[in-house]
């Protein structure tokens, strides 16, 4: 009959809408770029049209005029444009409404999923890592699940780890790695791999790129390289193309990070019940709680899915979005990153088909006190909460906090969510910060035996809800146990 049908399609990258899905109908999609009519190619003969959908002023009732936004607006105007088209062109085939709009409008990069790259490992044996910090520590202590074996560790002088063992190191029983501190002579034998950890300190201190000297010192060695730092964009392609001349692997967090994730829409959220696991500040062992439930509630049946925000969290397959890392601005403004953990839900939700989603945290939640600036840590764990909606919060401590401190995390988390703060992970570690001579220096320790079980009997006392070590066995079926209570 020589009609054109406009249709309206989900903002929900993940959902199929009718009749917009129809090959005979012309889809539109909302987006808040305020540009021309964009196109995106779906199928050979079907098109995606992309229109403003933003909040813009409206006719409204009784000769008002109210703020509207939605794929209404975008439908509205795409469908005006259908018919200007039809005029300049005098036909209404659609075919060839369809090539003047590929050869008349800009074309549209769309993302058609989030964050689901996956690292080829067949390559990877043995491992060295450099230097031994603390995002270092977590893959360490769980290197029996990953693909390769960890056969070196490189650390800097300064610290006093030099020819120690690893494992005494992370305050578990000796490993047999003792910790050396000469990069080039640790990589010249048996090592094919080097993994860089977060350098970003040091590149600022030294007033060098760390990552970019320490990359090319091992490719030109012919390793394989695999930085967790989320790079500057110059120095990616840089050493991409360093990595393709010696033909060696190099992956970083820029492999993982879409770069028009501004495009991202998201649905309404997820069915699955979600966990949060948050913190009272830094180096509290967020990380090491997420891996430690996802394996023991995987051997006991439960399907798992993890979204980490540790920049390391990719070498064990997580879906990883560094939230705190200043490089993710470049990539993800503040303001859409709500947006993509959303859509990295309900992606997760309907490719993985989880029973249950954790969901990482960054440092604190609330500042320690009035002195201490907001950083962009706290900014990320409320972040987190807000695009989440955890169903449940487990909270990592540390020994030395203080009960007003994390009573007043517990408020912020849950005044904030959705889901109640159920159970506390106190890591053994414990740090304190002194100063000699205007210098801060930081002495560490970790709590063993009676000290832990002390400890753990003090804080569930005061706060009156489950304390758990999540290194202990029995402490880890305990957690288990409140997470089954509190989402059955």
């Amino acid at each position: 009959m020589g009609c054109i049908l406009v249709a309206a399609a989900s903002e929900d990258l993940f959902i199929e809408t009718w009749p917009a899905n129809y090959k005979s109908v012309i889809k539109v999609i909302g987006t808040i770029e305020k540009k021309d009519m964009q196109y995106a190619v779906q199928e050979e003969n079907q098109l995606e049209l992309f229109l403003y959908s933003g909040p813009q002023r409206v006719a409204w009732k009784n000769g008002n005029y109210n703020i509207a936004y939605g794929n209404s607006f975008a439908c509205a105007k795409a469908t005006g444009e259908i018919a200007r088209i039809i005029n300049a062109v005098k036909s209404k085939d659609r075919q060839t409404l369809l090539e003047y709009i590929k050869e008349n409008c800009e074309k549209k990069v769309k993302v058609e999923r989030v964050l689901d790259k996956k690292i080829d490992y067949s390559k990877l044996k043995k491992a060295a890592i450099y230097p031994f910090n603390k995002e270092m520590h977590s893959i360490f202590r769980f290197r029996e699940y990953l693909p390769f074996k960890i056969q070196k560790i490189i650390d800097l002088p300064f610290l006093g780890n030099i020819n120690k063992d690893a494992g005494q190191v992370i305050g578990e029983e000796n490993s047999g790695v003792i910790i050396e501190s000469n990069f080039d002579a640790a990589i010249n034998d048996t090592v094919d791999t080097v993994i860089l950890g977060d350098l970003s300190e040091l590149s600022r201190i030294y007033k060098k790129d760390l990552v970019k000297k320490y990359a090319k010192i091992a490719l030109e060695k012919k390793k394989h390289v695999i930085s967790i730092e989320l790079l500057k964009e110059d120095t990616y392609q840089e050493l991409k193309k360093i990595s393709e001349e010696f033909n060696c692997i190099f992956q970083c967090l820029n492999d993982f990070i879409q770069k028009q994730a501004t495009d991202i829409k998201y649905g309404m959220g997820t069915d699955k019940p979600v966990i949060s696991v948050l913190g009272t500040g830094p180096k509290a062992g967020k990380f090491t709680v997420q891996l430690q439930l996802k394996y023991v509630l995987e051997k006991i049946g439960y399907r798992v899915s993890n979204i980490a925000t540790e920049p390391h969290g990719f070498l064990f397959g997580l879906h990883t979005i560094p939230l705190g890392n200043y490089n993710l601005l470049e990539y993800i403004p503040v303001d859409r990153q709500i947006d993509v953990i959303k859509a990295l839900i309900m992606q997760v939700t309907q490719t993985e088909k989880p029973d249950i989603i954790f969901t990482g945290g960054q440092s604190g939640v609330v500042p320690f006190s009035s002195e201490i600036n907001v950083d962009f840590n706290v900014l990320s764990s409320i972040i987190t909460i807000l695009a989440a909606k955890p169903d449940l919060v487990i909270l990592c401590i540390r020994p030395e906090d203080d009960i007003p401190y994390i009573m007043r995390t517990i408020q912020g988390i849950e005044a904030f969510g959705y889901g109640k703060v159920a159970v506390c992970a106190m890591t053994s570690l414990s740090r304190e910060v002194k100063k000699k001579k205007g210098i801060s220096y930081e002495i560490k320790r970790y709590y063993k035996g009676l000290e832990i079980s002390d400890r753990l009997q003090y804080f569930e006392q005061k706060l009156q809800i489950p304390v758990v070590n999540i290194l202990q066995e029995a402490d880890v079926v305990k957690c288990i146990k409140v997470i089954q209570k509190e989402l059955s």
